[in-house]
């Protein structure tokens, strides 16, 4: 038997009491629902706008952790240098290799601090947003006292989780260049550890701003948005405003989702007879958080992946793969909350410890994005080799799963002409029953930087878009057919880079 829940006001549950409290309840969600819409397509538009625009004058000031010198004074290579591939990590493998700090232990931790950090920064920066649901009134105080203790406790938990974070994330860095003053270097030398001095500073206003008024408390909130958004992938691509605008639509509806499930599941376990009445109040904009974060999320991959094909060959996109599975389960997880809440039905425990989990495990996927970038990683091929009458150069970037380009040149006696024929194919040789890979050559002018052997006619081939599906253990064919029908073969391995 179902249970129904009896809402304060003393509502029947006659036709016209039922819509006179649905009508009530949902009235500020649909507020609310429409400013963020209206906010977030203002947002989603000037970012699609500004995503096919250069940006010179963003790039001095939001490049943080893009290996741009913030100050005045140059920093030292090294350190912004692995400052940016800390937190932009190319190699598709968690955490930032460090001769001292390699270890599998301090790579979790590192992965766990992310991972506590980015919740707890959701968590504090979409209350606020939340709040904005209820009115101060009596029937609604057991209610807001109770968000309002969760509000107070995940401040709390935003700075010791921004602490260690910082702390863990720095000291690994500085550890990586030598040690000494890096430490302190990170902070004053690097845009990565002027984003986190911002991020720290917010923490700690959070205690601040709890005594603010509404639009105090959003102020804070956003701010806490727009520093993280200066801390991701965005901020390192080459079109950072629009990336930057998707990013921070992205978090900010990914703040209302995470802190609206943890509200209900709180609520579930404290106030259970409140959960209901937030729940119908949260059904009405949960649906459209999901659906800006879904195109958010695609306005990204757009602006950050150079191809789709990065979404099958990288950890960064079976990563991605992975967490779309999961936001499609909690779409309909979401769905069933909402019929429930509709019809003023209590929400089953079990559908709100399965968004939960879901949430959770999106969250720890969002956190892994700090370490796996979308480029393949990868070490560019180039190799030439020398003959008695046939000369050839082979380059190959980026060597890695994915698309990659091949620039080849090949030098015949000047008597011999033009080929008939030239192919370029690669194989995986370790992979038993892989199937070979033809790269398109199109004969283009020869550079005028080509090598000049006095006797030889060079010819100058490129080939695009050629996909290699895994990373390693490529070998390349090249086969030309003379115009005298003499047949040469060279083979080169793409894991011996001998220039």
């Amino acid at each position: 038997m179902q249970a129904r829940l009896k809402w304060p006001g003393g509502l029947t549950q006659n036709a016209t009491g039922k819509n006179a409290g649905r009508l009530g309840a949902t009235a500020a969600a649909k507020d609310l629902g429409g400013r963020l819409l209206l906010l977030c397509i203002v947002l989603l538009t000037a970012a699609a706008l500004l995503g096919g625009m250069p940006d010179k004058a963003l790039a001095s000031s939001v490049s943080a952790g893009a290996g741009v010198q913030l100050s005045a004074a140059p920093p030292a290579p090294a350190l912004e240098t692995y400052a940016a591939l800390h937190n932009h990590n190319q190699s598709g493998k968690p955490g930032a290799e460090s001769p001292s700090l390699g270890s599998l232990a301090v790579s979790a931790a590192l992965i766990v601090s992310r991972a506590a950090f980015y919740f707890s920064t959701l968590l504090a920066a979409g209350l606020p947003f939340l709040m904005i649901l209820f009115k101060r009134g009596d029937e609604q105080q057991p209610l807001l006292r109770r968000l309002d203790s969760l509000r107070q406790t995940s401040i709390k938990a935003l700075l010791l989780a921004t602490l260690t974070y910082i702390f863990l994330h720095s000291i690994t860095i500085a550890q990586s260049v030598g040690g000494g003053d890096s430490w302190l270097r990170v902070f004053t030398e690097t845009s990565l550890g002027k984003v986190w001095i911002a991020q720290l500073v917010l923490a700690l206003l959070g205690f601040f701003a709890l005594s603010l008024a509404i639009p105090g408390r959003i102020v804070w909130a956003a701010g806490l948005l727009v520093t993280e958004s200066l801390n991701g992938h965005a901020a390192a691509a080459e079109l950072k405003t629009g990336a930057i605008g998707f990013d921070f639509v992205h978090l900010l509806c990914s703040s209302l989702w995470a802190s609206g499930v943890i509200a209900l599941l709180v609520l579930w376990r404290k106030e259970r007879k409140e959960t209901g009445h937030f729940a119908e109040r949260f059904a009405g904009i949960a649906w459209l958080t999901i659906l800006l974060l879904v195109v958010s999320g695609i306005g990204m991959i757009i602006l950050l992946a150079p191809s789709w094909h990065y979404l099958l060959y990288t950890s960064w996109g079976q990563w991605l793969i992975g967490k779309a599975c999961l936001v499609v389960a909690v779409a309909a997880t979401g769905y069933a909350l909402r019929r429930r809440a509709k019809a003023r039905l209590m929400p089953r425990g079990s559908l709100l410890k399965l968004d939960g989990l879901l949430m959770a495990s999106i969250i720890a996927i969002a956190s892994l994005f700090t370490f796996i970038g979308p480029a393949s990683s990868g070490e560019p091929y180039k190799h030439h080799q020398m003959g008695e009458s046939f000369h050839y150069t082979l380059e190959v970037t980026p060597n890695a799963a994915g698309p990659n380009k091949a620039e080849l040149i090949v030098w015949l006696p000047e008597a011999d002409g033009k080929p008939q024929e030239i192919s370029l194919t690669f194989q995986a040789g370790r992979y038993s029953g892989g199937k070979a890979v033809t790269a398109k050559l199109k004969e283009l002018p020869a550079p005028a930087s080509h090598l000049e052997f006095p006797g030889f006619t060079a010819f100058y081939y490129e080939s695009e878009g050629f996909v290699l599906p895994v990373p390693t253990g490529w070998s390349a064919s090249l086969e030309v057919l003379t115009l005298e029908g003499e047949r040469i073969q060279r083979s080169a391995d793409l894991d011996n880079n001998e220039q």
